[in-house]
């Protein structure tokens, strides 16, 4: 896919520059593209959390599945371990149907409740 080759250009160009510099590239490749596959965003949100950017990462990955749950898996990948201790992924979590799923059935490995109105995940 053209669209996401961009993305992965823009990043090597600046990849041996100072981490704040890749990150901005990556945001601004994210806002201007309009037509940005979810492939692109997962690329997208992989780079961002790689970098350091876990509000960046989760504010992709929320978009894609609200758009395309098919890809949810991906949040459990380990390089997004900082994005899922985030309040927003809780937020995510409950919007998708995670946390009534674990409530009901139980709890994914890398989340545990705390008390009867609140949860972690890490």
């Amino acid at each position: 896919d053209p669209r996401v080759s961009n993305i992965v250009s823009a990043v090597m160009e600046k990849f041996d520059s100072p981490t704040p510099e890749v990150l901005a590239a990556l945001r601004r490749l994210y806002n201007e593209e309009t037509e940005m596959t979810g492939e692109g965003r997962l690329v997208t949100a992989s780079l961002a959390a790689h970098f350091g950017d876990p509000e960046l990462a989760l504010e992709i990955m929320a978009k894609e599945l609200r758009v395309n749950l098919i890809r949810v898996n991906r949040l459990w990948y380990p390089f997004f371990s900082d994005m899922r201790s985030l309040p927003g992924f809780k937020t995510l979590a409950a919007d998708i149907g995670f946390v009534a799923y674990w409530r009901k059935y139980g709890w994914a490995d890398t989340c545990r409740p705390l008390g009867d109105d609140d949860f972690e995940c890490h």
